[in-house]
């Protein structure tokens, strides 16, 4: 039987990746830790730790320019945009430092490398430059990059991404964004609240396109009564430099637009980072989209070759590349048969308000066919949500056979926060009736769970039949409500 110098060679400190490691290390495996770049990853250097550190000084400038609807004059509000930036890098610094560094990895026993691009030289050898390493099991956890837009003369032009828009000399007057997923739609509206105008392009005349009818119609009228440009459903020509601009062209209709601004964003999506690691030498196939086609397992076609996080081309959370990792864990090192099952992670888009969802939303279920009811409750009659002015959006949830929680969205203040207690009711089985007996504190945003089932199932019960029947039955004297 041959030896390997690593039970585990983990490929990637990203989120996978570093999950990965740090359970497996902790439960006595040898494990190399191998990234081409600093451990932390996108999420951290590039993706949900800036962003939402940037997302936060906007709200803040945004509460200073509205806070006179609650009696506070704060005067003209400006933005010190290097001052934003250097504490968007100090919060990645301090994470970094205290979770994500070299050093607490080789505390635990890893041997880690980073700035190195490791890549196959067999199925269980890989080269780290200076030597090559053999493990026993390897997984595969590089992730993702921007996906690049073919558009004529755009990279003449040049053009900010996720990895490069937190690292700019200076805050843009203008500025075009091309993708309203969650990183173009959570951007633009942190840029437009700081002071840059914003016009967010796409080429669907939708915005947020996993979401519902409902929740992308509510976040349109949201950015555009903020003062952002909206150009959706048009095909994106060409750009140019005009002067000290950037020209975008698109076009609608038969007509060409001609949109200016100092800079521009693309946020389109992602690929994959596989094609770094030459799997070809090792044999590993690749989805047609290049990403590693996996099973349900998280194995590669080599059963000692996995993969978790954004590189299966799964869902591209953090959360989820954690979730992945601990199945790998399971199946690779504790030899514990575990599927992955993606059904009830949820997601949540950091906009204000924001937008968490979790299970089947609408038209999620009529693809599958899968029939349903719907609850709502609108924060428009929620109290703590009306004391703090922040009382715009909704909850639906979605019902299965005998009201079973089959889904749930939120559009509102904390929706990320408040989504929670519905992942735990769907993995639990729970019924909207069990949902509406769990007792809230009042006055909370929580409460508005509880408040869309008690508001739904009264709805259904007190009618004026059963209203009838319990007034005979009862002695009961209330006839005015059915009048």
């Amino acid at each position: 039987m041959p030896t390997f110098d690593y039970d585990l060679i983990v490929l990637g400190g990203g989120s996978a990746g570093l999950s990965l490691a740090n359970v497996s290390s902790r439960f006595g495996a040898k494990v190399a830790l191998v990234d081409a770049g600093n451990l932390g990853g996108d999420c951290l250097h590039y993706g949900c730790v800036p962003s939402k550190s940037l997302i936060h000084a906007a709200k803040i400038a945004h509460s200073a320019r509205t806070a006179q609807k609650y009696g506070v004059h704060a005067g003209d509000v400006s933005v010190d945009f290097q001052a934003v930036l250097k504490r968007v890098h100090d919060v990645i610094g301090t994470i970094h430092n205290h979770a994500d560094s070299p050093d607490r990895y080789r505390k635990l026993g890893c041997d880690v490398w980073t700035e190195t691009k490791g890549t196959f030289v067999d199925e269980h050898t890989i080269d780290v430059g200076d030597m090559k390493i053999t493990g026993k099991k390897i997984a595969i956890c590089v992730g993702t990059r921007p996906a690049t837009l073919p558009v004529p003369g755009l990279e003449d032009v040049g053009y900010l991404t996720n990895e490069t828009v937190f690292y700019t000399d200076k805050q843009p007057k203008s500025m075009i964004i091309i993708g309203s997923g969650p990183i173009g739609c959570e951007m633009a509206q942190a840029f437009q609240r700081l002071g840059t105008q914003v016009t967010l392009v796409n080429r669907s005349d939708r915005i947020m396109g996993k979401e519902d009818k409902d929740v992308q119609d509510f976040m349109r009228e949201v950015f555009t009564k903020e003062g952002m440009e909206l150009q959706l459903g048009v095909d994106m020509k060409s750009a140019r430099k005009e002067d000290d601009q950037k020209v975008f062209v698109v076009e609608k209709d038969g007509k060409e637009i001609e949109l200016k601004a100092d800079e521009i964003l693309v946020a389109i999506g992602r690929t994959s980072n596989a094609d770094s690691l030459q799997v070809s030498n090792a044999g590993i196939i690749l989805s047609d989209k290049g990403y590693i086609q996996v099973d349900s397992r998280l194995r590669s076609n080599h059963k000692h070759i996995y993969a978790a996080g954004d590189v299966t081309g799964h869902l591209q959370f953090t959360h989820s590349a954690g979730y992945e990792a601990g199945v790998v864990f399971q199946n690779a090192l504790l030899h514990i048969p575990k599927k992955v099952d993606l059904n009830q992670i949820p997601w949540a888009t950091f906009t204000d308000p924001e937008v968490a969802s979790c299970g089947l939303n609408e038209a999620a279920a009529q693809k599958k066919g899968v029939e349903y009811k719907v609850a709502t409750f609108d924060f428009s009659d929620q109290d703590r949500a009306l004391a703090e002015g922040e009382n715009h959006g909704f909850i639906k949830v979605l019902l299965g056979k005998k009201n079973k929680v089959i889904g749930c969205q939120i559009v509102g203040p904390h929706a990320g926060e408040l989504i929670h207690e519905w992942i735990v009711g769907m993995a639990g089985g729970m019924k909207l009736s069990d949902m509406g007996k769990i007792t809230h504190v009042y006055p909370t945003l929580a409460g508005a769970n509880q408040q869309v089932a008690g508001q739904y199932l009264g709805e259904g019960f007190l009618t004026p039949k059963t209203r009838k029947w319990t007034r005979k039955i009862l002695g009961l004297r209330n006839t005015k409500i059915d009048a």
